[in-house]
């Protein structure tokens, strides 16, 4: 029997869906951050439950022969990387087999083209938005992001998944704090200022976006001109957030106090325009090659409907390809970020501001074609999709339980689940994003 708070050491031969190493003892599984199959580690026992047990990586006695040197010198202590020790070709094995064995806790794969998972040549300098918490230490400012399963801020010096201009943007800050010290927020008691900073970018065009998130006002000339140094920012908003109780990195509200309302990025040769809440694929290197593997799925039928659509990008996308496209969405500002991104593309769509379950119980034509990408706690218009009954439905999804709930539901109205593709769109976590192809084949009302 495992004992809490003793050493313990073993051989790592399986690896949890968050990407924890898996050491089993009298067939007893223990999980351990940072560790992977092959490696022989000495842990200690945290906590013990039922079925299972959570240990800490105290050493690595042997290394597996998967195991590589972490990019990024708080690699293991940032909540952000993961699996940065793990290689690229093992993250990518390890991702497959994940999403195959949590799909198939609720539905047969068996007769399904499970396609090899596509990773793109570039695993550093992809990621087009991050967000990081300020926080205080010793040294002075602590700009990063939390520790696992803690609001602890990680100090580091250089994020290696995101661009060298974002962190010139970092490297800003801190040279402006040296000299003003404004007080960073207090999540306990509510007071104080700098919460959180967020960063967008675009890879093609090179412009910047950079949003603080603040417990109140201050006077933000200084700051300004201190990212105004670093090529490419084009934008600054704030965004005031003084509730401890809420961790939302954006608040209700933004205020533009420098610059242009957007920046553009290009997407499959669509130029969009990008405010601070619009969703973009956060990976620049895979974006279009997974809007290019969604459109060759396509079989379509009726109108082309892009459920969730957001800011339109993929809509955009789309309607260079096919003549009857509409968006929808229920965000009354991102539905006017997609209708100028048709606009200033020349493009015809449209879109409509309004909740997809009720879009879908007003729409009177029979045929469609729908493509949903919903938020990771999926879809909630399952019924109404089997009511309307579209000849293929695609889906796009970044969480596979969640996903493999909605396939069932699926399944049993009458579809087919002809083709899943994993596509590796977070480099060095165990984040999968995954485009699965229904075909309506008939059956139940």
């Amino acid at each position: 029997m495992l004992v809490k708070n003793s050493d313990y050491s073993g051989q790592i031969t399986d690896q949890g869906k968050k990407g924890e190493g898996i050491v089993w003892r009298d067939g007893f599984p223990v999980y351990i951050p940072n560790g992977i199959p092959g490696d022989q580690v000495e842990f200690k026992v945290l906590k013990v439950d039922k079925r299972r047990a959570f240990g800490k990586l105290l050493r690595v006695i042997v290394p597996s022969s998967d195991r590589v040197e972490p990019k990024c010198s708080v690699a293991l202590q940032c909540g952000g990387c993961q699996l940065q020790h793990q290689s690229q070709v093992s993250q990518v094995r390890f991702k497959s087999n994940v999403l195959v064995s949590r799909l198939s806790r609720f539905v047969d794969l068996s007769n399904v083209l499970v396609q090899p998972m596509v990773s793109a040549d570039r695993q550093w300098a992809t990621r087009n938005k991050m967000q990081f918490a300020f926080g205080m230490g010793n040294d002075g400012l602590k700009i990063g992001l939390y520790a696992p399963r803690s609001h602890r801020v990680v100090n580091m010096d250089y994020c290696e998944i995101m661009s060298a201009s974002m962190n010139q943007v970092l490297a800003a800050i801190r040279a402006w704090h040296a000299v003003a010290q404004v007080s960073v927020f207090n999540e306990l008691t509510g007071e104080g200022v700098l919460r959180h900073v967020s960063v967008r970018h675009s890879y093609v065009t090179g412009e910047l976006m950079v949003i603080l998130t603040v417990g109140e006002g201050f006077d933000y000339s200084g700051v300004v001109a201190a990212i105004q140094g670093v090529d490419g920012v084009c934008s600054m908003y704030v965004s005031i957030q003084s509730d401890p109780s809420d961790d939302r990195v954006l608040g209700d509200h933004l205020d533009l106090v420098w610059g242009c309302s957007t920046i553009r990025d290009v997407v499959c040769g669509t130029t969009c325009y990008v405010s601070p809440k619009t969703f973009m694929q956060a990976n620049a290197m895979l974006v279009n090659r997974l809007y290019q593997i969604l459109m060759k799925s396509l079989n379509v039928q009726g109108a082309l409907v892009d459920l969730y659509c957001g800011a339109g990008v993929l809509t955009c996308s789309l309607a260079r390809h096919y003549d009857q496209v509409i968006g929808v969405d229920n965000n009354e500002s991102a539905i006017g970020d997609a209708q100028r991104n048709a606009k200033e593309n020349g493009l015809n769509v449209e879109f409509v501001c309004q909740d997809a379950g009720d879009f879908l119980r007003a729409y009177s034509d029979e045929d469609m074609t729908i493509i949903v990408d919903p938020p990771r706690q999926g879809l909630a218009i399952v019924p109404e999709l089997l009511q309307k009954k579209p000849s293929q439905i695609v889906y796009v999804s970044c969480y596979p339980d969640t996903l493999g709930r909605d396939l069932r539901g699926f399944v049993e109205g009458g579809y087919r689940i002809s083709s899943i593709q994993g596509v590796d769109m977070f480099c060095h976590t165990p984040h999968i994003e995954c485009v699965v192809v229904l075909e309506f084949l008939g059956g139940s009302e």
